[in-house]
């Protein structure tokens, strides 16, 4: 939930600094925004009685109000996958289906062209 308070801090904040530098925001605009401030709230204020179709809905409605608008951003996500995966013996590579990546004895990652 401290994902999308801080999602909606940035959109209040994008807000009023488009409006000191322009001094007007679309109604659509607003009410985009005014949206993504009561989901918020709703997640905060309700988020015991919330179960998980509810969570879905409105997360689908937050994707929705996201990017519409240059107020309200995509949420960002970490991808930390790689092809290297920590096991408790070594390092070693993902096998492929058609066995495209290989290594020699030196652990020397070897790519087929």
């Amino acid at each position: 939930m401290d994902e999308m308070t801080n999602i909606s801090y940035d959109a209040v904040v994008r807000y009023f600094t488009s409006l000191a530098q322009f001094g007007y925001r679309s109604y659509g605009d607003v009410n985009k925004l005014l949206a993504l401030l009561v989901l918020d709230d709703v997640l905060n204020v309700f988020s015991e009685y919330i179960d998980e179709k509810d969570l879905r809905s409105i997360v689908n409605a937050i994707y929705c109000l996201s990017g519409t608008t240059c107020l309200i951003d995509f949420p960002s996500y970490v991808n930390d996958d790689t092809l290297f995966h920590k096991t408790k013996i070594n390092y070693i590579t993902r096998i492929t289906e058609d066995n495209i990546l290989r290594v020699d004895e030196t652990n020397v990652i070897r790519i087929e062209a």
